[in-house]
């Protein structure tokens, strides 16, 4: 569960957030995971890819996410699992 302190939260409803997959796969970290905001908002399934990479001067940080509502989610998942994998960070310079 995700919460803010609890002076900012009152009486707000908690966001539940749920991990269903992670994994590593040529230095880029793919998750895989479920959010409802709101008891009466329908669910999300995320699909979030993340991958350092460095220009030579600086770090950076490359990040790519695919949502669908749950009920959707059979009909959209290829699509966007493919458009996650597509991450792709340029070379790193030394």
């Amino acid at each position: 569960m995700l919460r803010g302190p609890e002076w900012a939260r009152r009486n707000e409803p908690i966001m539940v957030a749920k991990l269903i997959d992670a994994g590593e796969v040529s230095n880029k970290y793919f998750l895989e995971y479920t959010l409802q905001k709101v008891p009466d908002e329908p669910k999300r399934h995320l699909y979030t890819a993340v991958a350092l990479g460095y220009n030579g001067t600086y770090n950076r940080l490359y990040s790519i996410t695919a949502q669908s509502l749950e009920e959707l989610k059979p009909q959209y998942e290829a699509t966007l699992v493919a458009m996650v994998k597509s991450l792709a960070v340029p070379p790193t310079k030394f």
